[in-house]
């Protein structure tokens, strides 16, 4: 998920706390999304944040603009996977300053979700905060992410598939800090 040139949702994958500005046309093509009910919600002590990038559900046009100069290659594969619907939100715990993001989206089929899954890993790890990948046991097709954010910053996230549905969980903290949170939510995620 990009967000800006260079960036994704999560940092390379851009979620970048101190800038989460709107994303533009976050329109959502039906009143309420079953997507909404797979999501594991945050560990104790985070809130809700009304901060884009993710907010409630979005579809395949708001999820591709995140990628910037990008967004027409992106948005073309995202619908030749078979974009169906998305889901996210934003969660912050003040007294860390550390953010949690959390999304879903549906796609057609479990191909289309994996063959996705492959292009945001590639476009992360082409992204100028990308340090290196992060591993985790116990989930077949997925990949994580360790990210440094400008000017400080740092962001460890997970993106699986289950089924026809792609996942993504992140941590962003202004300490190096929060691999564990990343591994331990996206397990729960996994296993809900």
């Amino acid at each position: 998920m990009r967000h800006g040139r260079g960036k994704t949702a999560f940092g390379g994958r851009g979620l970048v706390l101190g800038s989460l500005g709107p994303i533009s046309g976050l329109a959502a093509p039906s009143p309420s999304s079953y997507l909404s009910t797979l999501r594991m919600g945050p560990p104790a002590g985070y809130v809700l944040s009304s901060t884009p990038p993710f907010n409630g559900q979005f579809d395949a046009t708001a999820y591709a603009g995140q990628y910037g100069s990008s967004s027409l290659g992106a948005g073309l594969t995202l619908i030749h996977d078979g974009f169906v619907d998305g889901y996210g939100k934003t969660w912050v715990q003040r007294s860390t300053g550390r953010a949690l993001v959390e999304f879903v989206i549906a796609f057609e089929g479990g191909r289309g979700a994996k063959s996705w899954l492959g292009f945001e890993a590639t476009a992360d790890k082409n992204g100028p905060g990308y340090k290196h990948s992060n591993s985790l046991t116990g989930i077949d097709a997925y990949y994580g992410a360790h990210l440094t954010l400008t000017p400080s910053g740092f962001v460890d996230a997970f993106s699986f598939v289950k089924g026809n549905d792609m996942f993504g969980v992140g941590f962003v903290s202004a300490k190096d800090n929060v691999l564990p949170l990343a591994k331990s939510q996206t397990m729960a995620q996994y296993r809900s």
